[in-house]
């Protein structure tokens, strides 16, 4: 049985957080922090993900190689927070799981973590 995990928290260190709008809607690219835990408690790690437009990737990822990301990108054709708001919230309510662990390697295929690299250390898999 899946354990739900939250949003605790939402901030960039771009924009102000669903106040920002954007002048150009083709050259987004900001940053987004979100902190995630179990629904069950106050505990949270967090997790990157940029948000973009195609054209703000490009120009303000300055990245010299074909690839523009490999993970950790949200690339959005038009930019609203409410698309984005929903398809994050989506994405973290898929990735819900039996232990921190799993739900840390679940997390992972879409944002970047704040301890990434490291051995998983679970708040639930402590005996």
């Amino acid at each position: 049985m899946a354990t739900q995990i939250e949003i605790k928290g939402w901030m960039s260190p771009d924009v102000e957080f669903e106040r920002w709008h954007p002048t150009d809607l083709d050259e987004v690219c900001f940053l987004l922090e979100l902190d995630i835990g179990f629904v069950e408690g106050d505990s949270a790690s967090t997790f990157y993900v940029v948000v973009a437009t195609p054209e703000g990737a490009r120009s303000k990822l300055q990245v010299r190689e074909e690839i523009l990301s490999d993970r950790g990108l949200l690339l959005v054709s038009s930019f609203t927070w409410a698309a984005v708001r929903r398809r994050i919230e989506a994405i973290v309510d898929l990735c819900g799981a039996g232990t921190w662990s799993e739900a840390c390697l679940r997390l992972q295929r879409f944002f970047r973590w704040e301890y990434e690299d490291l051995k998983v250390v679970s708040w639930d898999d402590e005996d």
